[in-house]
């Protein structure tokens, strides 16, 4: 979502991240919008945070900065653009951390029951395990969306049958050793982060099954907990690339070889050497113990060349990263998204009196607050029951997500036709 990370004040610009989503769905082809965000860049640093790789880049100078990996972004006509290389991804929380602790599970699996996190060939790799005799303890946590949902989401791209697949394909004495865990509520984060944590802290290594994904929150938490990794090519460019290796990430040449890289690392796991030093180049680049400090210093590195004065040191806020900087606003109520509309957070960053800022920046979760309990938040919902364009849009468009869908078909053609 559009996440604050600074407020503006008497010596510099506040910074303000927006996502590709709030891009693509709500701002490109919206003159009224773009002029809105125009209007706030003399006290605001637009940034935009690219929640999945885009080798089809077209830069656009509404955004002062990008923020995405290596290797994520290909400017379609060669352009330069500023770029941070850091995403929600670096940001694992401190509960993610490396632990001593005897371990429960052998192999820890998170996906979301998609089609691209290639959860049938997670299923083929444990058989193929379990047919050579590594009778290994496996964890799968998959978040189902709530059935009262399910007849609004596109069935090709859900796995629907993970549960029958799952039990047709091991036996009652397998399933013993293989958990399947289910969610069917809080869709995409059924558990708060500090209780996901611990079940990394009771696993020996990570080990996700997608081929094209290439930077990913799940495996960002396995690496700020020191755990191997075993994933395709594409998944281990979350990591520098002097450090896309074993002992960080183990990385397999196809599914049928996936098996012999699970037995490697967890052989390296079982070894006298693996501690927390072995590991920690890895923990360092997903760690916020860490890259919080890094994206001060790359902000002001990337912020302070166009002559205007470096950020100052004043009122940031880069708590809870790996997950504010990848929600977005105005596409439905869930734990990825906030229902505010975008147009309601820019009234808050056109209209909202410094003094009220101050107080907000402290806040733990400053965009949910804002919605909720911020000065300017009561008002705003009182303002939300009058009638006017921006609201009745952004509500049609919340409840009737086809709308969204047809807009953002339409608009590509036209971009398209028009190149």
């Amino acid at each position: 979502m559009a996440c604050i990370l600074k407020i503006p004040t008497d010596k510099s610009k506040g910074v303000v991240v927006f996502t590709t989503q709030e891009r693509d769905n709500f701002i490109l082809g919206n003159k009224g919008l773009i002029k809105r965000i125009e209007s706030i860049k003399n006290r605001w640093r637009i940034g935009l945070h690219h929640n999945w790789h885009d080798h089809d880049f077209i830069y656009n100078p509404l955004f002062d900065f990008s923020m995405a990996g290596d290797g994520d972004l290909r400017e379609k006509r060669g352009r330069d653009f500023k770029r941070i290389n850091l995403d929600a991804c670096n940001f694992s929380p401190a509960s993610f951390s490396f632990s001593n602790k005897e371990k429960h599970w052998d192999i820890l699996y998170v996906a979301r029951p998609v089609f691209f996190k290639k959860i049938p060939e997670f299923f083929r790799i444990i058989r193929n395990l379990y047919d050579k005799g590594y009778f290994l303890r496996v964890l799968l946590i998959c978040p189902l969306i709530p059935k009262g949902e399910r007849k609004i989401i596109k069935s090709k791209t859900v796995y629907w049958n993970i549960r029958k697949d799952f039990e047709r394909i091991f036996t009652t004495s397998e399933r013993k050793q293989f958990n399947l865990l289910t969610t069917d509520y809080n869709d995409d984060f059924p558990f708060d982060l500090e209780t996901l944590s611990f079940f990394y802290k009771s696993s020996k290594i990570f080990v996700h099954s997608a081929d094209n994904e290439r930077r990913c929150r799940v495996i960002g938490y396995a690496h700020a907990s020191g755990m191997p990794v075993v994933c395709m090519t594409d998944s281990a460019s979350l990591l520098p690339k002097k450090d896309q290796r074993e002992p960080f990430v183990f990385i397999p040449k196809n599914y049928d070889h996936f098996a012999k890289k699970i037995i490697a690392a967890l052989k390296l796991f079982d070894s006298k050497g693996y501690n927390e030093k072995l590991m920690i180049d890895s923990i360092k680049v997903t760690s916020e113990i860490y890259t919080k400090d890094l994206l001060k210093k790359e902000l002001n590195n990337i912020l302070s060349i166009d002559g205007e004065p470096a950020l100052d040191n004043e009122s940031f806020n880069f708590n809870n990263l790996s997950l504010r900087l990848g929600r977005h606003h105005g596409l439905g109520h869930n734990n990825n998204s906030i229902g505010w509309s975008l147009e309601k957070f820019l009234n808050y960053l056109e209209k909202q009196p410094r003094e009220y800022l101050k107080n907000d920046i402290k806040e733990n979760d400053i965009e949910t607050f804002i919605t909720k309990y911020s000065q300017f938040g009561k008002i705003s919902n009182k303002i939300n029951r009058t009638i006017n364009f921006f609201y009745i849009k952004s509500t049609v468009v919340e409840y009737f997500p086809f709308v969204l869908k047809l807009k953002r078909f339409f608009y590509h053609i036209i971009r398209d036709i028009k190149k």
